[in-house]
Formats: C-alpha cells, structure tokens, sequence
C-alpha cells in the first residue's frame, strides 16, 4: 500500500484519469473529491454492504410475501438475515401450514 500525506486542496493522480482532490480535513475524517471519467466504478465499502443487506431484506420479504417459505429460510440458514421475531414467527406458520398440506396428500 503507498502511504502519502495532502494538504487541503492538493491532488493524487491515479493514472493519467483520476485525480483524488483533499476538500476538507476534520478532526476524524477526511472529505475527498473525486475526479473520474464516467465509465470508472466508484464505490464506498459501507455503502456497497449496507445496499447488500437492504436487498437481502427485501429478498426475504418478498419470499415470506409470496408464500416462497423455503427460501426465505433458506436465507437465514446461511446467515444473511436475521429477521425480527414477527416476521420469524410468519415464517414458521407459513411452514407448518405448508407442512399440513404435504401431509393431507
């Protein structure tokens, strides 16, 4: 990793196309400005993460919705949600009413 020390308003060049501009230096954080030609990703870690579990949520919502209760299952199973105990207990009913009806046959 190359370490290197800005001032504010200086500049990083990353290849001859992205430039990184210090805008503001605070006690915690520093507020970088991005320069990049549009077909370049840019993406923050926290914000990719946080994007990632809505969807899962959503996901899982939509199964339970749906009456797809295996795979909203399927989703705590291999630990991306953990849903609240509301929403855990419709999934319960779900599979026991399921569970009935396989048995009925």
């Amino acid at each position: 990793m190359l370490v290197l020390s800005r001032h504010k308003d200086e500049s990083i060049m990353i290849g001859d196309k992205i430039e990184l501009v210090v805008i503001n230096i605070g006690l915690d954080r520093v507020r970088l400005g991005i320069d990049a030609p549009p077909d370049y990703a840019i993406s923050r870690p926290d914000v990719d993460e946080a994007l990632k579990r809505k969807q899962i949520k959503q996901r899982f919502n939509e199964y339970l919705n749906s009456g797809n209760y295996l795979e909203a299952y399927n989703l705590i199973e291999i630990g991306e949600i953990s849903p609240t105990v509301q929403r855990l207990s419709e999934l319960t009913k779900g599979l026991v009413g399921k569970l009935k009806e396989y048995e009925g046959k």
